[in-house]
């Protein structure tokens, strides 16, 4: 066993407390910058469209103007569509990468397993391999932000049909239409916004609970993040707290892991618990993590 003072990291009752994980920034920008681009193309398309429909004297009537907007709508699904297709496989795989690659460098730098961690030939410390329950997670979570990104021009065009009916009883106001899209537009923004937040948030702990069930690691310690204009109280509370990864931290009456909530921006520091004859899930250095999302999918 290797002598404890040589140990980084911060002493809990549980053992060492690695460094937290965190959420990769560049990963939620370039997710959300594709998201928002698309966005921000449909609302402009679509107050174009509706201010030339109605400036157009055979669009003045209700059947008419309901074709209309069934086209626009089915235009822009299909934009979103092949959006869903290709950006949450690339950034569940990034986060993945991420994700994996921060707890590599914790486990070097907490120096808790040199012996079974370290490549022999070329003296680097490995990757940890993905098992299949690691699949099923970035599996879902790619699922789960395909149908985000398809709901975002679903609502979209479900708010604009009620605008454009709205408007038409309002005497075809054209100015009052034109508003509510520009509006109805940065709504759409500001949840693209909070979809690359959140999921970025989410996706990150939910890999490294994973991946730390795989290790053998049992015990993290929740951190709170310090941000966010109105804290959740009881996350504060929660700073510190000792929870086992598999049940999750006790938090109003219910148990949940760091960036499970909504907008959410805890993480977690992993806990040394187990003995080092335990650790065994580690492959050749050269293993390629980032592939594996896409043998997953």
């Amino acid at each position: 066993m290797t002598d404890r003072k040589n140990y980084r990291g911060i002493r809990s009752k549980h053992g060492i407390v690695a460094r937290p994980v965190r959420p990769s920034a560049a990963a939620r920008e370039r997710y959300h910058k594709s998201i928002d681009n698309l966005v921000k193309m449909m609302g402009a398309s679509v107050l174009y469209s509706v201010r030339a429909a109605y400036g157009r004297d055979d669009f003045r009537s209700v059947p008419k103007l309901s074709k209309y907007l069934s086209r626009m709508n089915r235009h822009w699904e299909r934009k979103f569509n092949e959006l869903a297709e290709t950006a949450p496989k690339r950034f569940v795989g990034s986060i993945y990468k991420n994700t994996l690659t921060q707890l590599s460098m914790s486990i070097k730098d907490a120096k808790r397993f040199p012996e079974m961690a370290m490549d022999a030939s070329t003296g680097r410390y490995a990757k940890a391999r993905a098992s299949k329950e690691m699949g099923d997670v970035t599996r879902s979570a790619i699922k789960a932000n395909v149908s985000l990104i398809k709901t975002i021009s679903q609502k979209f065009f479900s708010d604009i049909e009620f605008l454009v009916y709205d408007s038409v009883q309002r005497g075809y106001d054209v100015q009052y239409l034109v508003d509510e899209i520009m509006a109805k537009t940065d709504i759409c923004r500001e949840r693209a916004s909070l979809i690359a937040r959140d999921q970025t948030n989410k996706i990150t702990e939910t890999i490294n609970a994973q991946q730390c069930e795989d290790l053998g690691i049992t015990h993290a310690v929740w951190i709170h993040s310090g941000g966010g204009k109105k804290p959740r109280e009881s996350h504060i509370k929660a700073d510190g707290k000792e929870y086992e990864i598999a049940e999750g931290c006790y938090i109003d009456g219910e148990y949940i892991l760091p960036g499970e909530m909504i907008n959410c921006r805890c993480v977690s520091r992993n806990h040394d618990v187990w003995g080092i004859d335990q650790i065994f899930y580690f492959v050749s250095s050269n293993f390629s993590i980032y592939n594996v999302v896409l043998q997953f999918y």
